[in-house]
């Protein structure tokens, strides 16, 4: 886009004089040189457009015009935190809220994309003002970063920036709307996904299973609530005896256990803030009654931190503790899944994650709905379930053969009188 204007008048508002082919000034009959006049403003996707009129009276209007939708659609930027770096706003506002509102692991998670990246192509995009980043900023630093990185990895750093976008874009620090900006990254294919989003074979988790209730007993009904019920560790580690209905076979997934150290342990909405209720197998219901019974949940008077940043007191009644007594940590619960693989001797990546994904396996593979596979693990609808376990998916050629032979097999002819 050109930007030879032969003056600015005011903040947004350029001219530029019009010639001849000589490159003369045109005049108009008064004698007065002869002007267009031209409107620059940043578009949803930050990208800098122009608009030009022929007097400086429509020029304005346009200018005015514009800041009115951008202030009514969100995407007014105040002059001040348009100023602001990327660099200096991920660093000052988004890491710390994520590091006081998140699991610790995901708190470095998000570090690590934002370190792996923001540093990248001649012009780092930590170094760009807010009010100029644009979609090309963020394309030259990917397509620097993508080399030598797995598909995977690349777009969960670009889903992460995302999230530090919308956060600014919500501020006010950029008109760039995330959400409207589609970069080109490397396609994830599902033998991509395989690689990340293993299954663990029902022979492996049992063998698994064994190890840590040896190690640690208890432990075992605890990976029963990642493998039989499809939670996150901090959802598993936050499992109160006071959300179990035992009538209908149901656990209220409400909360997670969040905090790294003893003394600073919470309870949070889970993930996204998406609250459900999950159906508990009834073999999993006996072990819950029998462990209640054997081992009464120790009650506890803990601080819930709501996603507006309000906190209020509830009382739980924690079903898996550690030794001391303490809310579970997830660092503890990650050394006893390590220690049980480690004895099982099974070298493929296993974590209590992982457990989820043979959760979803094993409905996909027995014939469960997307719809309820996405309500019992979380996800805002089924197309969310389809994109993340699109390589769980079997696709059985011969049950189309069995049901298509079906309906084109001509109906037997009448038999004539």
């Amino acid at each position: 886009m050109s930007s030879k204007f032969d003056g600015k008048i005011e903040t947004g508002i350029y001219f530029r004089y019009l010639r001849d082919r000589s490159g003369s000034v045109r005049k108009g009959r008064n004698g007065k040189p002869l002007r267009t006049f031209t409107h620059r403003y940043y578009d949803a996707n930050g990208k800098e457009q122009q608009d030009t009129y022929k007097t400086l009276d429509d020029a304005r209007k346009a200018g005015k015009r514009d800041t009115r939708a951008a202030v009514a659609t969100g995407t007014h930027i105040d002059k001040q935190k348009g100023k602001t770096l990327l660099g200096e706003y991920v660093e000052t506002v988004c890491l710390p809220t994520v590091k006081a509102m998140r699991a610790p692991s995901t708190a470095s998670g998000y570090r690590s994309c934002w370190n792996a990246v923001r540093s990248q192509g001649t012009h780092p995009i930590k170094d760009i003002a807010m009010g100029k980043l644009t979609r090309e900023h963020l394309q030259t630093a990917f397509d620097a970063y993508a080399p030598g990185h797995k598909a995977t990895t690349i777009h969960e750093t670009w889903n992460a920036l995302k999230r530090f976008l919308e956060s600014a874009f919500t501020d006010g620090y950029t008109n760039l709307d995330p959400r409207r900006v589609k970069l080109t990254l490397p396609t994830v294919t599902p033998a991509d996904l395989a690689n990340t989003r293993r299954a663990v074979p029902m022979n492996d988790y049992w063998t698994v299973r064994g190890h840590a209730e040896q190690h640690t007993p208890g432990a075992g009904d605890l990976l029963d609530l990642g493998c039989g019920l499809g939670l996150r560790s901090g959802e598993a580690r936050a499992f109160d005896a006071n959300k179990i209905d035992f009538t209908a076979g149901t656990y209220l997934v409400d909360a997670q256990l969040m905090g790294t150290r003893k003394t600073e342990m919470w309870l949070a909405p889970p993930k996204h803030g998406r609250t459900r209720t999950v159906p508990i197998a009834p073999v999993i219901l006996a072990q819950l009654k029998r462990r209640i019974t054997d081992a009464p949940p120790a009650e506890r008077t803990m601080t819930y931190r709501n996603t507006n940043a309000t906190t209020h007191n509830v009382t739980a009644r924690l079903i898996f503790l550690e030794p001391d007594g303490n809310p579970m940590r997830a660092r503890y619960l990650c050394d006893i899944v390590a220690y049980a693989r480690t004895k099982a001797k099974i070298t493929g990546k296993l974590t209590f994650h992982t457990l989820r994904h043979t959760y979803v396996s094993q409905l996909m593979h027995n014939g469960e709905t997307r719809t309820n596979i996405a309500w019992n693990v979380g996800h805002a609808h089924p197309g969310v379930t389809d994109s993340i376990y699109t390589h769980m998916i079997e696709h059985d050629q011969a049950t189309t053969n069995t049901i298509m032979n079906t309906v084109m097999t001509p109906p037997p002819t009448p038999k004539t009188a």
